[in-house]
């Protein structure tokens, strides 16, 4: 994995990615001057989940790399902001079980299923969906 940081243009916030050797975008960070966030890992109610939809190139000029320990310094910073729906989630929905939900995003490590319930979103194997899908025509 390669870790890029893009300042935008003022006001535009900080961009930070995570993406593989072609260029796709893994995980996502904006962080705004005023210290607001967006992660591709939770729904914003204005960009949804934001994951760049297109491969990256690291050649551009204003793409700068950054280390992977940077990286996941800002990561969990915000992964500790969002603790407590986190946990409440974790209560709800035990890991395999059954669940009903709609589609939110299909990301490259899988696809995001609402789950019904307030902030709560599941990843399920896209694979398996495309299979479970088959299945029914």
């Amino acid at each position: 994995m390669r870790y890029l940081k893009d300042i935008q243009e003022p006001g535009m916030g900080t961009w930070y990615f995570e993406m593989d050797n072609n260029g796709t975008a893994y995980r996502q960070i904006v962080l705004y001057e005023d210290g607001s966030c967006i992660t591709s890992n939770r729904k914003h109610d204005s960009y949804h989940f934001m994951l760049a939809e297109h491969p990256l190139n690291p050649e551009e000029p204003y793409y700068t790399e950054i280390s992977q320990a940077a990286f996941e310094e800002l990561w969990m910073e915000q992964l500790q902001a969002g603790q407590m729906d986190w946990h409440r989630t974790q209560r709800l929905f035990s890991v395999g079980a059954k669940v009903e939900g709609f589609i939110e995003a299909f990301f490259p490590q899988g696809t995001l299923i609402n789950l019904l319930e307030p902030g709560a979103v599941g990843l399920a194997d896209t694979s398996a969906l495309e299979a479970a899908a088959f299945s029914f025509t």
